[in-house]
């Protein structure tokens, strides 16, 4: 018997320890994010991200084989320069000993042939590295935008290979921190739309409940023979129908989990919870501080500053080899006046951007102080409604002119009229809220205050 027992003991405690290793398991399957958190996943799982990340490697690859090239290219012209140094000094001397009748006629003849061989020599070469110099301009010239080629010596071609790769490198670089900052904002606004109808869920669930009362109290009026039976059944309808806003509003904020986790990506059917919420406090952000910060720190703008430093370059480099009336030192400059332009255009639609986002979120919040005036007095009317209905008082209200319906005081009819209008003020205001917590992320990334 107590071999029994002590067997009933050791599988109770099993299944105890499996039941907690289930329950630790299971609570260690659902996932906590802040909205911080789930942009730094999203970042960090991004494929696109991956993909422009391996772009910028290659470019640091390209810059350290535009390093090489250079120093090929330098190593080269300076082996061109010390062999013609020689040359001129193989012909000088053979002149000297001609002079001084030092060699035969066949001496001088082989002497000749040799200089001659080198001569051809180095002119190969010379004209080798001038076609090599000649391809990195020209390769340089494609990405600038230029049509006309330009010749410039090698120590020339060497530094401006060297900057634009780096330039090139930079903007890279910038081109990586915009995507990243596309697919943060693309985070933070799905993250904002599971908020947004969690906050709809509540406001729908409580709208059910005061439908649920209203009906009990209206069917338990009518099997006392207090209410007639028309109103069960509108009770009993507005009920039904506040049930199923309730289960569209839950599809609805199953469906923002998963564009969430997807833009995230992660698995589909991982189990979240948000830990951030809507903020409902409006916040006084000082708009000039917001300019500066943003022309400084904006990527758009950085992206055109470093567009209109290559330009820089490449006339500073030409302008040192052609003319101001060439037509090599025209294009270039004026592909330099675009990038210039193009830099005044951006700093122009960074500015609006940012004082149209301020504009509106002051807007915004002033709507937000409002809508919390107005539910209160919604929720008054309610309280007011179902009064006069349990009491039978049929005093027309502002509501029901509003509505057309000032026959219908005291009745059910005014009671869900004074329900309706609550629940669509409750949601009225959450879509403001919503919206004042897009509109102040819009406004700190139009500022350059990114979250990442």
């Amino acid at each position: 018997m107590k071999r029994r027992y002590g067997r009933i003991s050791v599988i109770l405690i099993t299944v105890v320890i499996l039941n907690m290793s289930a329950l630790s398991w299971a609570q260690e399957d659902t996932l906590s994010f802040s909205i911080e958190e789930a942009v730094k996943a999203g970042v960090e799982n991004s494929i696109i991200l991956k993909l422009v990340k391996n772009q910028i490697d290659l470019n640091e690859v390209q810059e350290d084989i535009a390093d090489e090239i250079g120093q090929k290219l330098n190593l080269a012209d300076m082996q061109i320069i010390g062999g013609s140094t020689k040359l001129d000094s193989g012909y000088s001397q053979l002149q000297y000993a001609i002079d001084a009748d030092l060699l035969t006629p066949e001496q001088i003849n082989e002497k000749m042939k040799e200089l001659q061989k080198a001569a051809n020599t180095l002119n190969s070469a010379k004209g080798q590295l001038d076609a090599a110099v000649q391809e990195v301009i020209s390769t340089i010239g494609r990405q600038l935008g230029m049509t006309s080629s330009y010749i410039i010596d090698v120590p020339s071609a060497r530094r401006l290979l060297m900057d634009i790769t780096k330039k090139v490198s930079e903007v890279s670089q910038d081109s990586y921190d915009t995507y990243k900052n596309q697919i943060a904002l693309q985070i933070q606004k799905s993250y904002y739309d599971v908020l947004k109808n969690q906050k709809m869920i509540e406001v729908k669930k409580k709208a059910m409940e005061r439908a649920e009362k209203q009906y009990n109290f209206t069917k338990d009026s009518y099997e006392l023979g207090m209410k007639s039976k028309d109103d069960m059944l509108l009770a009993k309808v507005y009920y039904i129908g506040t049930q199923l806003e309730y289960e569209k509003a839950q599809s609805q904020l199953n469906t923002d989990l998963i564009e969430l986790k997807k833009n995230m990506n992660i698995p589909l059917d991982q189990k979240i919870l948000l830990t951030d919420v809507l903020q409902e406090e409006v916040v006084d952000y000082d708009l000039h501080i917001g300019l500066n910060h943003g022309i400084n720190n904006r990527l758009e703008i950085k992206k055109a500053m470093a567009d209109k430093e290559i330009h820089d370059l490449n006339v500073r480099f030409i302008n040192n080899h052609y003319s101001a009336f060439a037509s090599e030192y025209k294009e270039a400059a004026l592909l330099r006046n675009k990038a210039g332009l193009n830099l005044k255009q951006v700093l122009l639609e960074v500015e609006s951007s940012i004082r149209q986002s301020h504009e509106l979120m002051k807007s915004t919040g002033g709507m937000l102080e409002f809508s919390k005036k107005m539910v209160d007095d919604a929720k008054e009317n309610v309280e007011i409604a179902e009064l006069k209905y349990q009491e039978g008082f049929n005093i027309e209200t502002s509501l029901l002119k509003k509505l057309d319906i000032e026959s219908t005081a005291g009745t059910i009819v005014e009671v869900l009229a004074a329900e309706e209008n609550l629940a669509q003020i409750e949601q009225k205001q959450i879509e403001i809220i919503y919206g004042y917590n897009l509109i102040k992320m819009k406004y700190l990334n139009d500022i350059g205050d990114y979250i990442y």
